[in-house]
């Protein structure tokens, strides 16, 4: 049974109902200029997917497709739009 053991560990984290967990209330975080909070939503351009695939190892899978980088590389002219 695949998985199983996953269940179980995501079921014993958050089966506890009331945690004490320590607050942020006194913690000072940064914040961003208007400017630099539209970078947050700004769509990412060709050349910085391509950028990142390229810098990532090409026995890695991004996803549980079992698909690698290499795989994505070696076809990049065809997979590159989507």
């Amino acid at each position: 049974m695949e998985g199983v053991g996953n269940v179980r560990s995501f079921f014993y984290h958050f089966k506890f109902g009331n945690v004490k967990r320590s607050g942020v209330d006194n913690l000072k975080f940064k914040s961003l200029s208007g400017l630099n909070k539209g970078d947050l939503v700004k769509p990412f351009s060709l050349e910085e997917v391509k950028h990142a695939v390229w810098n990532c190892d090409k026995f890695k899978s991004t996803v549980t497709d079992e698909i690698n980088l290499g795989f994505i590389k070696n076809f990049w002219v065809k997979l590159k739009d989507d």
